[in-house]
């Protein structure tokens, strides 16, 4: 399993142990955590060394969790393992790769963020009192074009969208019987639509 962590802080992780037959050991017998630190590639072959803390069941789900300590975390990557001695346990494998600092929407580059003020915050204002106003409008129209009261007029060559009293126009629009757009509608079925006005 992997996982990422703060740089040198105390934290808490959980796992399960498993059995050989991919079932989970409640109870394991003779629990024992240690941890290795990584190091810089090149840097020589690690070493474990006992964790601060001991791996500790979850009730008796076969879910344990474990306190891992600042020290144990104090480098770009560390490893533990947690080893038991009850029948047929695989030996189960914890990577934590390290960030020198928690995600920060507050304080970033090393500094809180500026205020919006000025222009920043006026384009906001821009995009609420403009904009959205008007995609409010473009939906409206779209759906009186779904659903509200249209015919298709083989004199004039018009389609025409009523607003939801069903008596004034929405839109109109010339529609012909060809793809091209030569051929007005009079009647005996349309092909093509222009966009309404």
């Amino acid at each position: 399993m992997e996982f990422w962590r703060k740089k040198n802080t105390d934290t808490r992780v959980v796992f399960p142990i498993q059995k050989n037959d991919g079932t989970f050991i409640t109870s394991a017998a003779g629990l024992d955590s240690e941890f290795a630190l990584l190091g810089a590639h090149g840097a020589g072959a690690p070493s474990f060394g006992d964790c601060t803390h001991e791996a500790t069941e979850i009730g008796a789900t076969g879910v344990y969790y474990l306190d891992v300590s600042a020290a144990e975390l104090n480098d770009d990557a560390s490893v533990i393992q947690i080893k038991s001695s009850s029948s047929g346990e695989i030996v189960q494998v914890l990577l934590f790769r390290t960030t020198n600092s928690d995600a920060d929407v507050i304080n970033w580059k090393g500094s809180a963020a500026a205020a919006m003020t000025g222009d920043a915050f006026a384009a906001i204002g821009d995009i609420h009192a403009t904009d959205l106003p008007a995609v409010k409008a473009d939906t409206a129209s779209l759906l009186k074009g779904r659903y509200n009261r249209n015919y298709t007029d083989p004199i004039t060559g018009l389609e025409t969208v009523f607003e939801d009293n069903n008596t004034t126009v929405h839109k109109s629009g010339a529609i012909f019987e060809d793809i091209a757009g030569t051929m007005p509608f009079d009647g005996t079925g349309a092909n093509r639509r222009d966009r309404m006005t």
